[in-house]
């Protein structure tokens, strides 16, 4: 039986079901503070090496006896030796040796970051940069966890949600107490794994309440446990019977499925493979967090420089909303990856940050259509799972982006050429897709295969 008949029998879409729809975007609001934590919590102040003989704080206009660096500015990593220091004003012996006492940081901006806590500076900065990887490895790894387990008969989409919203809050807690670096780094990384629970549930049920509101969608996005979301309270809103739960199966092919079965299936004929491989959705998030953890700013501190960067994402998803119906999802998740991969390159010829808060704007509508989009490619025996398997995809882009940046120093222009090469060519793959704009989306693998894309 379809979703649309039984959603008529049980009384269609009322109070109770709006009501839950908006209560499940009430916890993303904590997202992106999770997923840009990185940017101040890691921060890295302004530092020099610790000289135990001269006891005053950092920010003394007199001249440190310290080694230049080339650029002419004072070396943060480096220090002339002790026996010299006493008497050197930095001009005499040229030898230099690493830090020997550890770092004095500049606290006017940040009182304690995870770089000042722990001296994740100079040898060991790669390890400060390497937080955010370990978390988007956690995010990575719940996408394929929560994908699956939500997907089970015994588990299900609300108590998946649950468990997300008390870890969340659990590891959450131990990151902020946290007393050493592997004790921060474990909880990060369980957080992202919590979290993702939260985000890949709450999208698909939200879906599948909001695509039912709407008549021109016609898109049968039921899945058996929905029914403890939405369909239950239908006998409350209109004094329906409920329905039992043999009612709502949904027609699938292939019987129980283990966990490899059910990605096997993903990928079961060539329609479904352009539908599952993603490749975009790896190009969205590795552009989406490139921009964002290497923010170039306006001469601005890095508070204000957030908060344009973050404002510039408000329009970018109110624009989309009204788009999307005019262009389809094609045409707009492949145009927002190739201009915002086009707006990162002009920037690197033309750096005024202009461009590239303009390409970070079209990053984030190229993300907002891609959770939508990606809902609407799968058929609904494994929509939750192909959720969970692109989130995959897109979170690896994201946990090699804070890697890519390290390349910086190298070659300055090394992380934005490769970002821009990827979202450009990332874009283009997109066209290969089907346009899912007032389609009739398919419930099973075979719809897929046979191109039932009805309108």
């Amino acid at each position: 039986m379809h979703f649309e008949g039984i959603l008529e029998e049980v009384g269609g879409f009322h109070r109770f079901q709006f009501l839950v729809l908006h209560i499940l975007c009430i916890p993303r609001v904590v997202l992106p503070l999770h997923f840009l934590l990185h940017n101040f919590i890691s921060a890295v102040p302004q530092h020099h090496c610790t000289l135990v003989h001269l006891d005053r704080r950092y920010g003394d206009s007199t001249p440190l006896p310290l080694p230049q660096d080339p650029d002419g500015s004072q070396s943060s990593c480096r220090q002339f030796p002790e026996p010299d220091n006493v008497t050197s004003s930095g001009s005499g012996s040229n030898e230099t040796v690493p830090c020997q006492h550890g770092w004095t940081y500049d606290q006017s901006l940040f009182k304690s970051t995870t770089a000042t806590e722990w001296d994740l500076v100079c040898d060991s900065k790669n390890l400060n940069q390497a937080l955010a990887t370990f978390f988007f490895m956690g995010v990575m790894t719940g996408a394929v966890l929560f994908g699956y387990l939500a997907d089970r008969v015994m588990f299900g989409r609300k108590p998946m949600l649950l468990l997300s919203f008390v870890s969340s809050c659990v590891f959450g807690v131990a990151a902020a107490f946290s007393t050493s670096f592997l004790m921060f780094a474990i909880s990060r990384t369980l957080s992202g794994v919590a979290l993702t629970g939260m985000t890949i549930t709450t999208v698909s049920l939200s879906n599948t309440l909001h695509t039912y509101r709407v008549d021109r969608y016609k898109s049968p996005y039921v899945q058996r446990d929905d029914s403890e979301f939405g369909l239950e309270c239908g006998e409350h809103a209109a004094g329906s019977a409920r329905i039992s739960p043999a009612r709502l199966e949904t027609p699938h092919a292939g019987g129980n499925c283990t966990l490899p079965c059910w990605y096997r299936r993903l990928v079961v004929s060539y329609c479904l493979t352009q539908s599952t491989v993603a490749i975009w959705w790896f190009a969205v998030a590795f552009t989406y967090y490139g921009i964002s953890f290497n923010i170039s700013g306006f001469g601005l501190n890095i508070f204000l420089t957030q908060f344009i960067y973050g404002a510039i994402e408000i329009p970018a998803k109110v624009g989309t909303y009204f788009v999307l119906d005019r262009i389809g999802r094609r045409n707009g998740q492949a145009w927002s990856m190739i201009l915002s991969g086009v707006l990162i390159g002009v920037n690197i010829a033309i750096p005024t940050g202009i461009a590239e808060l303009c390409g970070k704007g079209f990053s984030e509508a190229a993300f907002t259509i891609a959770f939508l989009y990606t809902a609407e490619l799968f058929p609904t025996v494994v929509r939750q799972c192909g959720l969970g398997y692109t989130s995959f995809l897109g979170r690896l882009g994201g946990s090699l982006a804070p890697m890519l940046i390290m390349l910086e120093d190298v070659w300055i222009y090394a992380p934005p050429l490769v970002f821009s090469v990827v979202a450009i060519l990332s874009g283009c793959v997109v066209f290969l897709l089907p346009e899912t704009l007032r389609a009739r989306l398919p419930e099973t693998i075979q719809d897929v295969e046979e191109g039932r894309w009805g309108h």
